[in-house]
């Protein structure tokens, strides 16, 4: 088989472990094992624990433990991983204190635009339907460009079998969950074959959700405590309705492989606004990618990877999205974005492994309904180079990125701005095991972000958030430079790390919240500024074998920044947490195979709004609501088991989170201004093999 760059050979379902052999690989995957496989980190296949890039990789049970509709609450028990929520399925990933634009999410390998300016704005993916999830947190902008600055999130699709030599259904799976706190219903349905050099793939689901619910507590103005929520119990307008939809096929011999993959995400969905009323909307998107690999000869393989992506929004305030129609829509949005991906990878030359390339993408912005942002069109130009060599008791992992990008925005009728940046990147990372079960690590990586159509141009109201925008034309561009250094030690039975990063970032760019009132909609006015910022932060993690059967998991990370020029901590940083975790897999369980029963804590510290800077910041000046929030703990428990009824088994999980139904809020929670956290919930799934 060919050496595909994001791939991975190992094939196992998406939602649950039906097959044993894939498991056990994407078991010990998850556990930091040092099996060889690809890495969003690298273009080519290493080793989790050899690279010098901060790895996580989510698969398989421990995927299937924590995912959700909402990709940042998916990743949030990982360390460096934050959530900014809204809801019960809108969740942006925030990695080392960085999201929204500085954070790549990655389809299969390809950079996802999804108007993520907004705070409220969720990435239109879907984690139930991925093989696995790959984080790496830290500059990747070598590898994937502006807008790479803080680290990617890929989601990687089932790798279809091609060049089989055989003909059959290799599996089919029917997926169901239902959550209690709001009735939500999913069903998914997926399946792969492959017949002699072709493969395919099929999946789709459904999830439907009612309005959720919070701990009762006594709310404003019964209650003038100065913190009360606005809304408690049954939370109105958070209810919802997604759709997926994911195909390929494939086809391989000795020496090429081709693979083209449709993937279609929707959903209507409402958010409630401090007045009681919803915003409405409907999100789409779609993807079709083309990837190519031809193997020239043993040591060079030629790589083309061309993709279309079109994301749709449509919105309007005080409308739910069951009463949206084409009359009373007030923001629509599209955009399309191209790219093509060449590269060639070449084994080792004196000693290196690497991959040489360039790229090309055309992005066009369009706003139908509505004067929030202007129609724009983007084109960048990139030419890059990463190169690894593995030399004695060093690894050695150098890159290089030279962007070119042009923007045109359409500011009015015959009148237009346009911008040009040049930016070179680059990073350089240290592996050094200097005893046995003994790593040292250390990566430096300088990223770049072009500032966004909206932080330039953005003015009108955004009824997501509740504010009237102002961009600022004057926007320079962003520079990072991260250092990192770190330490692993790892045995059979116990998986250590420790990483301290400091990451500066010249003219970061950040929202305002100003003390004026927009007229007529009386709406707070926010103008994008920049200033020189920097971050310090810490992660812990430790994996510990007890028994054979009986695991400990715990990682603790913090995170400290500040806007040099005013003093303030960057807004939208996440409070330090600590996640810990006692698992118990025993062989076998009454009449269960493979059980799994697990008990985790997750701890929150008090943390404080950064004024005026911080989104939302306002409820810490009025009678309810919170802006800073309170230290608290939540505990959840789940089990699962296996059913050997077929070849493969049934696989049956059971989980409660916040089982003391704590009435708690998070700092990065947007509904933290007028409403708690979610209550307790408990969760059921079923996932029933069909095929072989």
């Amino acid at each position: 088989m060919l050496l595909l760059v994001q791939g991975c050979t190992l094939i196992a379902n998406a939602h649950a472990e039906t097959r044993s052999n894939s498991q056990a690989e994407l078991k010990a995957i998850s556990e930091h094992d040092l099996e060889k496989i690809s890495i969003t980190a690298s273009p080519f296949k290493t080793r989790v624990n050899d690279s010098a890039s901060a790895i996580e990789i989510l698969a398989s049970d421990e995927k299937a433990r924590y995912q959700s509709l909402s990709l940042g609450a998916s990743l949030e028990k990982i360390a460096g991983v934050s959530n900014v929520a809204t809801g019960g399925q809108s969740g942006k990933p925030v990695l080392r204190g960085l999201s929204g634009d500085r954070i790549r999410i990655l389809l299969d390998g390809v950079p996802q635009d999804h108007q993520q300016y907004g705070v409220r704005h969720p990435p239109n993916v879907d984690p139930f339907l991925a093989e696995r999830i790959e984080v790496v947190k830290g500059p990747m902008s070598v590898l994937y460009g502006a807008d790479a600055m803080g680290g990617v999130v890929n989601l990687i699709s089932r790798p279809l079998l091609l060049n089989s030599g055989v003909s059959e259904l290799n599996q089919a799976t029917l997926f169901s969950q239902y959550h209690s706190n709001n009735n939500q219903r999913s069903l998914y349905f997926d399946a792969d074959a492959s017949y002699n050099n072709w493969g395919g793939y099929l999946g789709f689901g459904q999830t439907e959700a009612d309005n959720f619910s919070t701990p009762s507590v006594l709310t404003f103005p019964l209650n003038i405590s100065g913190t009360a929520p606005l809304f408690s119990g049954e939370i109105p307008f958070t209810d919802f309705k997604a759709r997926d939809f994911a195909s390929a096929i494939g086809f391989a011999n000795n020496t090429f492989e081709s693979t083209l993959r449709y993937m279609f995400w929707a959903n209507d969905q409402n958010y409630l606004q401090q007045n009681g009323q919803p915003t409405g909307q409907f999100l789409t998107n779609h993807n079709l990618l083309l990837d190519n690999a031809y193997q020239m000869n043993e040591n060079w393989l030629f790589k083309s990877r061309l993709s279309w992506q079109k994301n749709l929004r449509d919105a309007s305030t005080g409308i739910a999205y069951q009463g949206l129609d084409d009359g009373n829509i007030d923001l629509s949005l599209e955009l399309n974005r191209y790219q093509g991906r060449f590269s060639v990878v070449h084994d080792a030359i004196k000693g290196w492994q690497g991959e040489l390339g360039f790229e090309v993408v055309d992005k066009q912005q369009r706003t139908y309904v509505g004067n929030l942002i202007p129609d724009a069109n983007s084109n960048s130009y990139s030419l890059f180079a990463f190169e690894r060599l593995e030399h004695g008791k060093w690894i050695t992992e150098i890159g290089f990125r030279f962007d070119y990008i042009s923007q045109q925005a359409h500011l009015a009728v015959n009148s237009s701005d346009s911008r040009h940046w040049n930016a070179l990147s680059g990073s350089l990372g240290l592996t050094w095991q200097f005893a046995d079960n003994w790593l040292a690590t250390t990566h430096l990586a300088r990223g770049f972000r072009a500032p966004s159509v909206f932080d330039l141009y953005a003015l009108g109201v955004h009824g997501g958030v509740a504010a009237y925008q102002q961009g600022n034309p004057e926007l320079e561009e962003e520079y990072s430079f991260n250092k990192d250094v770190g330490i692993r030690y790892f045995t059979q039975r116990i998986n250590f790390s420790f990483i301290v990063f400091y990451n500066t970032i010249d003219e970061y760019i950040y929202q305002a919240r100003t003390t004026e009132l927009h007229a007529p909609s009386g709406l707070p006015i926010h103008q994008l500024r920049q200033g020189d910022a920097r971050l310090l932060g810490s992660e812990t993690e430790a994996q510990w074998q007890l028994t054979d059967s009986v695991k400990l998991v715990a990682n603790f990370t913090k995170i400290n920044s500040k806007l040099k020029d005013i003093g303030s901590e960057l807004p939208l940083l996440p409070a330090d947490k600590l996640h810990a975790e006692l698992l118990w897999q025993p062989e076998k369980l009454l009449i269960f195979e493979a059980p799994e029963l697990y008990l985790n804590a997750q701890y929150y510290a008090h943390k404080q709004s950064a004024g005026v800077y911080e989104p939302f910041s306002q409820y810490d000046k009025l009678p309810f609501g919170t802006a800073s929030t309170p230290a608290y703990t939540l505990w959840n428990f789940g089990i699962k088991g296996e059913l050997k009824a077929f070849s493969s088994p049934i696989v049956l999980r059971l989980s409660v989170n916040n089982v003391f139904d704590k009435a708690y809020s998070n700092f990065l929670d947007t509904y933290k201004g007028y409403a708690l956290g979610q209550g307790r919930n408990m969760s059921v799934s079923l996932t029933i093999p069909i095929g072989a």
